[in-house]
Formats: C-alpha cells, sequence, structure tokens
C-alpha cells in the first residue's frame, strides 16, 4: 500500500496537470474557433470518400447548403489539416484573411439524401461521358435506388461503383439504401475522429510546451520540491480534498469530434465563468469566434489565477533564471528542460484525463485515511 506522502504527492501533482491542461484545452478551442478545423477535417473526409469534384457537388446541393451560410468549398480544404509545425503556423496565419463557413457536422442521413438524389438526377460528374437524362429514363413513380442504378449504371469509377455496392443489399428498398450510404459515412466519420484526436493531441503539446517554457512548470523540479517538503505537500493535498469534497474541482469542457453535434460534447457541469461568458456574448451579438475567444480568456485567466494561488516554485524568479542559464550547471539546465518536455507530454493527454484520474485518486484515497491507519503504517509515514 503507498504511504499517505506518496498519494499526496500524486494528488498535487495531477491537479496541477489538470489546472494547466485546462489552459492549453482552452486555447486549443480558441485557435479551433479561428481555424475551423472541425470544418475542415470533415471536408477532408468527404473528399477522401467522393474525390474533390463530387465532393464540391454535395457542398453545393441544398441539403448541404442549408446548413451553412456564405461559406465556399474550396478544393484546398482538406489542405487546411495537418500536423506539421510551420504549416499549422501558416494555417493560423492563413485563417486571419481566409474565412470559411463550411459546416462542422453534417448529419448523415442529411449526407445519404444528398448524395443519392445527386446520383438520381445524374449530377455526379464522371469520367465518362454523360448519358442520357436519367429524368427520361426513370417514370417518376421509380423508386430512389432504381433511380440510382439507372444513373450510375454503365459507369466504372469508383464513387459510382461504392455507391452501386453500398445499395447491392437495398433491393428497391429507398429506406435500405438510405440506411446504406448512412453506415459508409459513419464509418468515414470514425476515421475523422481519430484524425482529429491525433492532431489535437499533437497541438496540445506544443501549446503545454510553450506554457511550460513561459511559467517555467517544470515537473521533475515540482516533484522533488513537494517530496522534499512535507507542509506544502500537505497544504497542497489539503487544497485539493477541499475543493473536491465543495464539488469545486474545475470540469473540463469536452472536445468536439468533426461530424458530431455541438450537444454531443456538452460537459457535465460548466464553471461559473464559462456559463457568464455565454451569457454576455449571447446578449452582446457577439459571433462565434468572438464567443469562443472570450470564454477562453476566462476560463484561462481562472485556471492561472488557481495555479498562482498554490504556491508552488513556478514562474522565472531571479534564482530560478540564473540557475538556468549557469553555463558551469549544464545538468541542472538538462534536468529543466526534461522536465519541460514531461510537462508538455502529460499536458498533450487533455484536461479529462486528468480530471478523470484525479476522481479515481480522490476514492482510492477516501480509504486510506490517516486515524485508519495501523500504527504501524503510521509511523513509518511519519519518518518519511
Amino acid at each position: 500500500m503507498l504511504g499517505s506522502a506518496t498519494f499526496d504527492l500524486v494528488l498535487g501533482m495531477v491537479f496541477l496537470f489538470l489546472l494547466l491542461s485546462l489552459v492549453v484545452s482552452a486555447i486549443r478551442e480558441a485557435i479551433e474557433a479561428r481555424l475551423k478545423t472541425r470544418s475542415a477535417f470533415l471536408a477532408h473526409a468527404i473528399q477522401e470518400m467522393l474525390t474533390d469534384t463530387h465532393a464540391k457537388s454535395l457542398y453545393e446541393h441544398p441539403l448541404i447548403k442549408a446548413l451553412y451560410d456564405g461559406g465556399k468549398y474550396e478544393a484546398d480544404a482538406a489542405g487546411f489539416t495537418g500536423n506539421n509545425g510551420f504549416k499549422w503556423i501558416w494555417n493560423v496565419v492563413k485563417s486571419l484573411r481566409v474565412h470559411t463557413n463550411l459546416p462542422s457536422y453534417i448529419p448523415a442521413r442529411t449526407f445519404a439524401l444528398a448524395l443519392l438524389d445527386l446520383a438520381a438526377a445524374g449530377k455526379l460528374p464522371g469520367a465518362q461521358a454523360p448519358g442520357p437524362n436519367p429524368a427520361l429514363q426513370n417514370p417518376p413513380s421509380a423508386t430512389l435506388v432504381a433511380r440510382v442504378r439507372q444513373a450510375l449504371s454503365g459507369r466504372t469509377d469508383d464513387l459510382a461503383t461504392g455507391i452501386l455496392a453500398a445499395l447491392s443489399a437495398a433491393a428497391d428498398n429507398d429506406e435500405k439504401a438510405i440506411d446504406a450510404i448512412q453506415k459508409w459515412y459513419d464509418a468515414a466519420m470514425d476515421r475523422v475522429s481519430g484524425w482529429y484526436k491525433r492532431e489535437t493531441q499533437h497541438i496540445l503539446f506544443w501549446l503545454g510546451l510553450a506554457l511550460a517554457v513561459g511559467m517555467n512548470v517544470d515537473t521533475i523540479y515540482l516533484a522533488k520540491f513537494l517530496a522534499a517538503d512535507t507542509g506544502a505537500r500537505q497544504h497542497l493535498a489539503q487544497t485539493v480534498e477541499e475543493a473536491y469534497n465543495a464539488g469545486k474541482i474545475p470540469q473540463p469542457v469536452l472536445t468536439r469530434q468533426p461530424g458530431t453535434a455541438a450537444s454531443d460534447a456538452a460537459p457535465a457541469q460548466a464553471s461559473d465563468s464559462a456559463a457568464a461568458a455565454s451569457g454576455a456574448t449571447a446578449a452582446s451579438g457577439l459571433n462565434d469566434t468572438e464567443a469562443a475567444i472570450r470564454a477562453t480568456d476566462l476560463r484561462v485567466s481562472e485556471a492561472i489565477h488557481r495555479v498562482i494561488d498554490l504556491n508552488l516554485p513556478i514562474g522565472w524568479t531571479p534564482l530560478r533564471r540564473d540557475e538556468f542559464f549557469d553555463r558551469h550547471n549544464i545538468p541542472n539546465s538538462l534536468s529543466t528542460i526534461l522536465g519541460w518536455l514531461v510537462t508538455a507530454f502529460g499536458l498533450s493527454f487533455g484536461a479529462p484525463f486528468w480530471f478523470d484520474l484525479l476522481n479515481k485518486i480522490m476514492v482510492i484515497r477516501s480509504t486510506v485515511k490517516p486515524h485508519e491507519k495501523s500504527p504501524e503504517e503510521a509511523s513509518q509515514d511519519h519518518q518519511k
């Protein structure tokens, strides 16, 4: 069984990582509001499913067009994604002059209806020359499946082959056909979620590294400090326990994946500041980007103030700065850099990870209270 000193140290470090993760996650959401990366990832997935020319036709279909206002599908929509550092910086600069309102969420049924309608009407461009007008070959009473099959007959391009394969088990049942296309779309959205999670983790790492260097958050130094200073360690653990018991542990805002509705990523409980920001932006008529940035400012400010209130050795004090730049103490400088990297790596897991871990630790800790320990265990703790 781990001693209470170890539990206190781990609890304090996890709480610190939660607060710092809230900062980088909020900044990432503000960047997302500017870059519209969810929209770009969705466009990238649809482009891979349909090819760029067909994707453009889909986005211009009235059913899809109704999901966004004033947006324009561009061939380089898929190129707006990527975790390469220089490419990501370029995307930030590009977003300042190129604005897109493409949807970040397209319902599966809407996608299926739009795609089948385009196919049935013979409006999906193909490599082969278009045949006779499908509308003249199919009576108005023909099922949607029959009209799609007629329109795509003779075509050998990948999209036509894929649609016909999806409809192979639908017979002449339109609902089965729609369901088949929906399943195809859902499978593509699962891949998009994987891309987006990896992209987010890369971004959180670099934001975390910037935060670690800027605030001098050296995980190795902090762990050694808390291990050596019993008073600071116990005070930090008590602070976390009081916040936990009072229900004041900040909850992360879950990141919405491309292709999912906004309601799917709503947090279980928003903080007071976030709720206030939401109300204020709605009342002032701010657009989504401005609202996201304002909410980010409040969440970042709140989290940083809570970090400062912990009274941990964080920041660039004159002593820490002199120690880091001391050319005669290179091992200390290397240890600090390694501590920054550990911090950045930890923050790349995201606030939800640290929130869940904190809850699990509190459950375990609640079963090992000091007054419930045996005299032998208590004696061992006092000797540490």
